[in-house]
């Protein structure tokens, strides 16, 4: 995704988090969400700065970041809903375009290395 595309494409996956805070805790308080979407905010910053390789080989621990961050983790929380967070968290505006770049450098690479 286009650096430029960020800012907005940021706010909009924090939006609608909110929502499903709401739908998962009616009774959150304005200053619970802020604070909620200020530490899953800094999580999505984290994976953003990360190179293509690094952000493959951390996903799955940024996803449980942003459970643990939700207050969405718990002891018991099943891999398969891990993973379920992990893909929600892939499927937000740009990440097919970056898959396709990652892709095709790893396909040059493989056939550099034949």
């Amino acid at each position: 995704m286009a650096n430029e595309k960020w800012p907005v494409t940021r706010l909009i996956m924090l939006e609608v988090g909110k929502g499903l805070l709401v739908a998962k805790s009616p009774d959150i308080s304005e200053p619970q969400k802020a604070q909620i979407a200020r530490r899953v905010g800094e999580v999505f910053d984290k994976a953003r700065k990360l190179s293509d390789s690094d952000f493959e080989l951390t996903k799955d621990q940024l996803a449980g970041e942003i459970q643990k961050s939700a207050g969405l983790e718990t002891e018991n929380t099943s891999d398969k809903d891990k993973r379920n967070t992990a893909a929600l968290f892939l499927l937000g505006p740009g990440t097919v375009e970056a898959y396709d770049n990652l892709l095709r450098r790893l396909d040059v690479a493989q056939k550099a290395s034949r």
